[in-house]
């Protein structure tokens, strides 16, 4: 029921974030969005960027748990689209807002902070001197792609911006 409630709020967050910035969205029409009143938004959010913290922890805890159990260095290009599929399709509505202009810088930042130790460890990067070089290359390119992908209308399908996210990270820009 918690978390019925919470899912509530982040889908009413969702849908008034891409009308509006945050700071322009009011505890009061975002519990009316919600269905809910105020105090049930408190009881389970300190404020609206609790709220949007709490969609960025849904998304990162997907993202590290198709990491952690689906791509590996053996099999990378093929993990890697049907992960970027997965995540997309079971939150577009999420990614869609927290890689928008306003939230992309932010939610960027904590993904990678939340996701290289993994990412190291599976690719064992052991050159110290160019592994966070090598996360941040990596992660940029993923990113980058994913929030024009959805700026641009989603105007080629998932499978084949996978594709070709994962050919430029395994055959580089110039062939």
């Amino acid at each position: 029921m918690i978390e019925q409630t919470k899912k509530t709020f982040a889908d009413a967050f969702c849908i008034l974030n891409r009308q509006k910035p945050i700071e322009k969205i009011s505890i009061r029409e975002l519990s009316e969005k919600a269905g809910y009143n105020r105090n049930t938004f408190y009881k389970h959010f300190k404020d609206i960027y609790d709220l949007r913290d709490f969609i960025d922890e849904i998304l990162i805890s997907r993202v590290r748990e198709n990491f952690l159990h689906n791509i590996t260095k053996e099999n990378f290009a093929e993990t890697f689209i049907k992960s970027v599929n997965k995540l997309q399709t079971d939150k577009a509505e999420y990614f869609d807002v927290m890689m928008s202009i306003e939230n992309r810088g932010r939610f960027t930042e904590k993904l990678i902070k939340n996701i290289s130790p993994i990412f190291k460890k599976k690719f064992e990067i052991a050159d110290e001197k160019f592994a966070d070089c090598i996360v941040e290359s990596y992660f940029s390119i993923v990113l980058s792609n994913l929030s024009f992908w959805i700026a641009n209308g989603r105007n080629i399908s998932i499978v084949e911006l996978s594709k070709f996210i994962s050919e430029v990270l395994t055959t580089g820009i110039i062939k």
